[in-house]
């Protein structure tokens, strides 16, 4: 309707809907109602009663609900519902002495949640969903009006606080607001965060005239009698800035002013932090701050009578008595005062300068976003305390890319121990940098200390560690009190599987241990010095492996003993090897030696050199053998990639004894002295294939003993020059066959006699024949040559039968003797001079 200008019904009578099954003795009569309420506020009303009984059960009543329904002159009823908190007995009524008076409060069902006291997490909801969550538990009816998205928290604690101041302090963060609709049944508690959400109590009230009031004059018409407007100075500009761990260098700073705002650079407001991880949220937080400024500046203050004004409802005022930007208004907060006037009449009462219902109320322009005050304190957290590290079952460490874990909360009563229980949780850490610092995981079941960042409990931190009964430390205490360190724990392993590093500072048993249950690492990027002044003891049950890509110089300054049980294998792949040994080597060896090279095999002594071998010394040359060669001349062609032979002369140099070998080996180069082979024992050779000798000088053989050769194939001998067999004692030749001496001249030289023993024919052939003695024994000789010579003392020939025959035959003698059974000569001239 346009305009409501209704007078007041003198004979309206409040109807309280009362839970009561009472007689009419025990009937209680309205009388009076006074409270107020408000946006984001929990209203309260005071409702007096008469009653002609003094033992009404109040216990009965305390909680129940009760509807007072005012009846409209345009018809249908308004209604304040409540539920009833208190009653209180006052006692006969100063006016009516049978007439008890009783003030009842009523509060709305969302009272109850001032009542309490709780902790308890939520977590990946938004504020909406939080808080209809909670309401539903208490069976609150709610009606959402809500038109903005609301970010969803990842961790939201209500801690040490009631439900109500809860929800409220999350909804003052967030911008959120309510107010509530009254029925008979009931009331219905309306979310809101826009003027959108906002309506007229009705179409009657939709259009609310201002009446100005006359002293003394009590105006029965329905509409406003006072209204007054009201500018104030906010904060032109409200900045807000929070910091998130996962994105450090983020710039999440926000800033929203109010241009209509008169305190120009002089009343700024900066919150930290603001509560927000991301630049999208803080603008939103910065823009409901200036908005809540905002709806502050301009207010409307007025009286009136008009039944329809409720706190969250529109209407438009008529005859605006200072017309502002706007005719419509928000109505945030009315004061009531409602008598039943029926009751007044009867008992002739009435107020004198006041109507039945009287309301003084507060508003601001239609179109103003409202926000609530922050007037509800966010909980602050009293010091550290301590929770117990949660994960999944059948985990021992459960943690995230940033070490962070989970926590079940001493003070935590809806969890449960796993890994839903809380939000990941930060670890602090002595040392934390890029890349680096110190890491260790808090397990599962561990006992944490907790400290919250700003004392905020929506923001925890693990800042230590502490033992308890079950998780006693990893050392005896008191006794290893002297013993610092620390002790890992394989997971789901036992009490034996553990990797430690500990300092003991016992007096006389001061020790640093290590222990790596499987695995050790090291890795050095530069230097690694060890000093040891005493025993260093390594014993390693498995296989090692050294891999050295620089120089490895080892310095023993004490004799080295190594035994290896089960062989030795070295690979030496490039450049040589050189080995500096002063004082002598030894080497024994249970088992054979072999060494092989692709090239040569060089043997420098500066004195002797002995092989001894129990079996056989084996020769094997693809070659040759050679003895007395200069091995110091070529040295440095054959050691051109021994590497580690040039570093090691460059560094240690020749020792004098390595100079004075090599000078003794170039002066016998030099002075061409034979090498000397002695064999102490005796040599027996035994050649498989060919034996061939090559002697480039004089070969000479001095034999003490007996020389035995057993030849079983052909024996040639081949000398360019004179060729001497000399015999101290007897000469023997033996042969199987025919000896065949074929010579130029042969000269026999015998200082004694000559025998030739032939035991079938003995032929001596030649031109001449010149013996100075000669002895033949034998049973038949034949002689036949073109001239035999023989000079000589005595010829002396004894045999069966002698032939000769010859051309000549001169006999030049001193004794000639022939003794001969046939004696047969054939001659053309014999000549003998004896």
């Amino acid at each position: 309707m346009a305009s409501h200008t209704s007078d007041y019904r003198t004979d309206v009578r409040v109807i309280a809907h009362i839970p009561l099954n009472t007689s009419d003795g025990d009937r209680l009569y309205f009388r009076k109602l006074t409270g107020s309420e408000s946006l984001s506020q929990l209203y309260q009303f005071k409702v007096e009663f008469l009653c002609t009984r003094n033992d009404l059960d109040m216990k009965s009543l305390l909680g129940k609900s009760m509807a007072l329904e005012i009846p409209l002159a345009q018809g249908g009823s308004r209604f304040l519902h409540g539920d009833i908190t208190r009653i209180e007995y006052i006692g006969h009524h100063l006016q009516e002495e049978n007439d008890k008076l009783y003030i009842f409060t009523l509060h709305p069902s969302l009272w109850y949640l001032t009542q309490n006291r709780d902790c308890r997490i939520w977590q990946g909801q938004s504020v909406p969903d939080i808080i209809a969550s909670l309401l539903a538990e208490y069976h609150i009816n709610i009606e959402n009006r809500l038109s903005s998205h609301y970010r969803q928290w990842e961790y939201c604690v209500q801690y040490q606080e009631s439900a109500f101041d809860f929800i409220s302090r999350l909804m003052e963060h967030e911008g959120i607001y309510y107010y509530f609709s009254h029925h008979e049944k009931g009331h219905i508690l309306i979310l809101a965060d826009s003027p959108n959400a906002h309506r007229p109590f009705n179409d009657d009230y939709s259009h609310i005239p201002y009446l100005a009031a006359q002293p003394g004059v009590v105006d029965h018409q329905e509409g406003i009698m006072c209204w007054s407007t009201a500018q104030e100075i906010t904060p032109r500009v409200y900045t807000l800035d929070d910091y998130d761990f996962r994105k450090p260098r983020a710039h999440l700073l926000e800033v929203c002013s109010n241009p209509a705002s008169f305190a120009v650079n002089k009343a700024d407001v900066f919150e930290w932090p603001g509560r927000y991880i991301d630049n999208q949220h803080g603008q939103f937080y910065a823009q409901i701050r200036q908005q809540a400024f905002e709806a502050q500046q301009q207010q409307m203050y007025g009286n009136a009578t008009a039944y329809g004004l409720a706190p969250g409802c529109t209407f438009t005022l008529q005859n605006n008595p200072c017309p502002p930007d706007t005719p419509s208004f928000l109505v945030t907060y009315v004061e009531y005062e409602l008598y039943d006037c029926t009751l007044y009449d009867e008992l002739n009462r009435t107020p004198q300068d006041k109507g039945p219902f009287q309301a003084a109320f507060h508003a601001v322009p239609a179109d103003v976003v409202w926000r609530p005050q922050r007037i509800t304190p966010w909980p602050k957290t009293c010091g550290p305390q301590t929770a117990e590290v949660a994960g999944p079952a059948g985990e021992s460490i459960w943690t995230d890319k940033y070490g962070r874990v989970k926590l079940k909360f001493r003070w935590d009563r809806y969890g449960q121990p796993d890994d839903r229980s809380s939000c990941w949780v930060r670890v602090s850490s002595s040392w934390a940098g890029w890349k680096y610092g110190s890491l260790q995981i808090p397990r599962i079941g561990e006992e944490v200390v907790v400290d919250f960042i700003n004392g905020d409990p929506d923001r925890p931190l693990v800042t230590g560690r502490v033992y308890n009964e079950e998780c006693m430390p990893p050392w005896q205490l008191p006794d290893d009190a002297t013993r610092m360190g620390f002790m890992s724990r394989s997971k789901k392993g036992g009490i034996e599987n553990a990797s430690f590093l500990f300092l003991e500072d016992a007096p006389g048993r001061e020790s640093f241990t290590m222990h790596a249950e499987r695995d050790m690492n090291i890795s050095v990027e530069h230097d690694k010095n060890i000093t040891v002044d005493g025993v260093l003891a390594q014993e390693i049950k498995g296989e090692t492996h050294l891999k050295h890509h620089g120089v490895c110089n080892t310095l023993k300054m004490m004799p080295d003993i190594q035994t290896f049980r089960l062989g030795k294998t070295a690979i030496i792949a490039a450049g040589g090897r050189a080995d500096f040994i002063a004082g002598g080597r030894y080497e024994r060896i249970h088992g054979k030696s072999e060494m092989q090279a692709s090239q040569s095999i060089s043997q420098h002594a500066g004195e002797n050199i002995s092989h001894h071998a129990r079996g056989n010394i084996l020769f094997d040359a693809g070659k040759q053998i050679i003895y007395g060669d200069s091995l110091y001349l070529n040295r440095e062609s054959s050691d051109a990639d021994n590497q580690a032979q040039k570093k090691l002369t460059t560094l240690q140099g020749l020792t004098p004894e390595e100079v004075a070998d090599q000078k003794a080996s170039e002066q016998q180069q030099q002075q061409k002295i034979p090498t000397l082979v002695i064999y102490k024992k005796g040599v027996s050779v035994e050649i498989n294939g060919v034996d061939q000798q090559r002697v480039d000088k004089d070969q000479k053989v001095e034999i003490k003993g007996a020389v035995t050769r057993s030849i079983e194939g052909s024996w040639q001998e081949h000398v360019k020059d004179n060729l001497k067999i000399q015999a101290d004692a007897d000469a023997h030749l033996n042969c199987g066959g025919e000896v065949c001496i074929e010579t130029k001249d042969m000269v026999h030289k015998i200082e004694g006699h000559i025998e030739t023993h032939a035991g079938n024919t003995l032929t001596v052939c030649g031109t001449t024949e010149s013996v100075n003695m000669l002895n033949y024994t034998n049973s038949s000789i034949a002689m036949k040559n073109e001239g035999v010579v023989m000079s000589n003392n005595m010829l002396n020939i004894g045999n069966t039968t002698l032939h000769m025959s010859t051309s000549t035959l001169s006999l030049s003698m001193g004794q000639i003797n022939i003794n001969a059974v046939a004696l047969n000569l054939s001659l053309s001239g014999l000549s003998i001079f004896i």
